[in-house]
């Protein structure tokens, strides 16, 4: 579905771009919406480790992991 898509293409823009702390935080995000709590997490703490993450998408990543631990 729609989710296999997005992983996917923010997957390629990792691939393309390491260091890109947005893909990295929609990626998570996309993972925790299909239900792949475990890769959501991997994926959500890479974002925060990104130093120029902004102060919303950091707040955005700690609230997909939390989602992503109660699954």
């Amino acid at each position: 579905g729609e989710f296999a898509v997005a992983i996917d293409r923010f997957g390629r823009v990792i691939e393309l771009d390491p260091a890109n702390g947005e893909a990295r935080l929609n990626l998570g995000l996309a993972f925790e919406r299909a239900g792949r709590a475990a890769e959501a997490r991997d994926a959500l703490l890479a974002a925060l480790t990104v130093p120029h993450l902004a102060p919303p998408a950091r707040a955005a990543a700690n609230a997909g992991l939390a989602a992503a631990y109660l699954r």
